[in-house]
C-alpha cells in the first residue's frame, strides 16, 4: 500500500490521470449495452456492461429505523433476528410474484419485475400484488402472521412503505474488476421509484404514472393522485409525471 506522502504527490496524480484515460478507452472500445428479457445477475455481466430492458422497480423501506433501540449487544441481536425474519419473508414474497431482489440495504430492499410472455399478469400488476401481500403479512395488525413472531424476538413490528415505478432501465455492473463492484439500475424509472420514498409515509404504497396507467380498470378505484410535484415530464408530450397512492388491500 502506498504511503500518504506518495498518494498526495504529483507523480500519483499523473498516474491517476493516465489510469482514467486508459479506463475510458477500454470502456468506449466495446458496446456495453445489450437488450435483455430477464434481470441479469452479477455473474452474468462484465464490469461496465449492462442490459437494457423494461421492468417494474419496487423499493421497500422500513420507517423510523434509526430510532429503534440498537445500542447494546442484546438490542442489536434482537434487531438482527427481527430483520432476518422480516427480509426472509419479504424476499420470498417478491420471488413468489416473479420479482428478483437486486439488493438488501439493511433497512430496505430493491427488486425488479419483468413480465415473461407466458405470464398471466403484467409486471406492474405482479409488483403491486407483491406489495399488497407484504402489507397483509407484515403490517395487518396484531393478527398479521409475522408480527407475533417479531414480538417473540422482543422486536416491535416494522412499519414500512413501498414505492413502485415501471419503464425502460439499464441493469449494469459497475465498480472495479476483482475488487468492489455491484449491480445497479440506471434510468428515470429507477430514479423516480427511489425518490418516492421521500414522499411516501409508513403504511403507504406509492406508484408512478406508468404503473397506474397499466392497471386493470377495476384496480383504479383505489388510486389517489399525490399533490407532490415530481419535477419530471414525459419527453414526447411534455405532460407532467404524477405519483399515485394505491389504497387497495386484501380483505380478511
Amino acid at each position: 500500500m502506498a504511503t500518504y506522502r506518495e498518494l498526495t504527490s504529483k507523480s500519483y496524480r499523473a498516474t491517476q490521470r493516465d489510469r482514467v484515460v486508459a479506463t475510458a478507452r477500454k470502456i468506449s472500445s466495446r458496446s456495453n449495452l445489450r437488450p435483455g428479457r430477464v434481470i441479469p445477475g452479477a455473474d452474468d455481466l462484465a464490469i461496465h456492461e449492462g442490459r437494457f430492458l423494461n421492468a417494474a422497480v419496487l423499493f421497500l423501506d422500513i420507517s423510523g429505523f434509526t430510532g429503534r433501540p440498537q445500542e447494546t449487544r442484546d438490542q442489536q441481536e434482537q434487531l438482527l433476528q427481527g430483520l432476518s425474519l422480516f427480509f426472509t419473508e419479504a424476499i420470498r414474497v417478491v420471488e413468489d410474484f416473479g420479482g428478483v431482489v437486486e439488493k438488501n440495504t439493511g433497512d430496505g430492499l430493491m427488486a425488479y419485475f419483468v413480465r415473461e410472455a407466458d405470464e398471466d399478469a403484467s409486471k406492474e400488476v405482479r409488483s403491486l400484488t407483491a406489495a399488497i401481500t407484504l402489507f397483509d403479512a407484515m403490517s395487518g395488525g396484531p393478527d398479521a402472521p409475522l408480527n407475533n413472531e417479531l414480538w417473540n424476538f422482543g422486536v416491535e413490528p416494522f412499519r414500512f412503505r413501498i414505492c413502485i415505478d415501471s419503464g425502460p432501465l439499464t441493469v449494469a455492473k459497475m465498480g472495479a474488476a476483482q475488487r468492489f463492484n455491484g449491480v445497479v439500475a440506471i434510468g428515470t424509472t429507477a430514479n423516480l421509484a427511489c425518490k418516492m420514498l421521500n414522499v411516501a409515509q409508513a403504511g403507504e404504497i406509492m406508484i408512478g404514472n406508468n404503473v397506474a396507467n397499466s392497471l386493470p380498470e377495476d384496480w383504479r378505484q383505489y388510486l389517489a393522485r399525490s399533490d407532490h410535484e415530481t419535477g419530471y415530464h414525459y419527453t414526447l408530450t411534455g405532460l407532467p409525471y404524477y405519483y399515485w397512492y394505491y389504497t387497495g388491500r386484501w380483505m380478511s
